[in-house]
C-alpha cells in the first residue's frame, strides 16, 4: 500500500525556505565597544543628529555617557561633525555630514506633516509639547503639521481632537485642512479643548472649505489653496 504522508497541514507560518544558522552563533559576541558603535550608527541613520535627550529616550543602556566614546572615535575619523546644529538641544551634538547639508538647506516653503512617531517629529520627546489645553500625546496613529521647523497643530488618531501653536490663522487654518485631509471620514469636534464652533477659527475653517455640522467640521474638498503639504 501507499505510504501516506504525515496527518496534519503545515501551517502557513512555516511555508518559505528555512537555513540552519547556528554557524552565525559561533563567533565571538561583540564586545561593549562594538555595541556601542552599532547603535551609534544606527542613531545615526535614523535622526541624522545624536543629542542626550534623544539618546535617553531611546532607553540605551547606559545613556549618552555609554555612546560618547564612539561618537568621539567617529569625529576624530571624520566620519561625524560636533556642533550647535539645533537650537534648544544642548551643546554635545554630533551629526553626519550629510545631516547638516540638508538641515541647512531645508526649504521654510510648505508643510510637514508628520506621525507622532515618526523618528523626524522631536516634538514630545526631544523637545517638549508646546501649552495646550487639550492633551497632546504621541500616541500611535495622531500627526503633527510642522512649518519652517515650528510645530503648528496636532491631531489626535480619530481626527476629532486638534491643538493649535501658532497665533496665525491663516497658517493655523491651512495646517488643520492638511491634517484633516488625513481623515476624511470624521468630523473635527475639538480645538484647543473647547468646541470647535467656539473656536476663534471657526470663521476661517469655513472659508478655508470645512463644512459646519452638528458634532463639528468635515472636509467638503481636497481643493484647497494650502501650501504643499509633505
Amino acid at each position: 500500500p501507499r505510504r501516506g504522508v504525515l496527518g496534519s497541514t503545515p501551517s502557513p507560518s512555516l511555508a518559505g525556505r528555512w537555513y540552519p544558522v547556528s554557524s552565525l552563533l559561533s563567533g565571538q559576541r561583540p564586545s561593549d565597544e562594538e555595541r556601542a558603535l552599532a547603535r551609534v550608527q544606527t542613531l545615526l541613520d535614523r535622526y541624522g543628529v545624536v543629542v542626550r535627550d534623544l539618546v535617553r529616550n531611546e532607553g540605551i543602556p547606559g545613556g549618552f555617557s555609554a555612546l560618547y566614546p564612539a561618537l568621539a572615535g567617529l569625529e576624530d575619523v571624520g566620519t561625524v561633525r560636533r556642533g550647535y546644529f539645533v537650537e534648544g538641544l544642548g551643546g554635545a551634538q554630533f551629526a553626519v555630514p550629510g545631516a547638516v547639508d540638508r538641515l541647512r538647506d531645508s526649504s521654510p516653503d510648505g508643510f510637514t506633516i508628520l506621525s507622532v512617531t515618526d523618528p523626524a517629529n522631536c516634538f514630545g520627546s526631544v523637545l517638549p509639547w508646546p501649552e495646550s489645553g487639550t492633551a497632546v500625546t504621541r500616541r500611535a496613529g495622531a500627526r503633527v503639521a510642522i512649518v519652517d521647523g515650528s510645530l503648528v497643530a496636532w491631531m489626535d488618531p480619530s481626527g476629532k481632537r486638534a491643538a493649535v501653536f501658532t497665533d496665525d490663522p491663516t497658517i493655523a487654518t491651512e495646517a488643520l485642512f492638511a491634517l484633516s485631509a488625513r481623515h476624511r471620514a470624521s468630523t473635527l469636534a475639538e480645538i484647543d479643548g473647547g468646541h470647535a464652533h467656539e473656536h476663534p477659527l471657526a470663521p476661517d475653517l469655513v472659508a478655508s472649505g470645512f463644512v459646519r455640522g452638528y458634532k463639528g467640521f468635515t472636509i467638503e474638498s481636497a481643493n484647497h489653496p494650502q501650501r504643499n503639504p509633505r
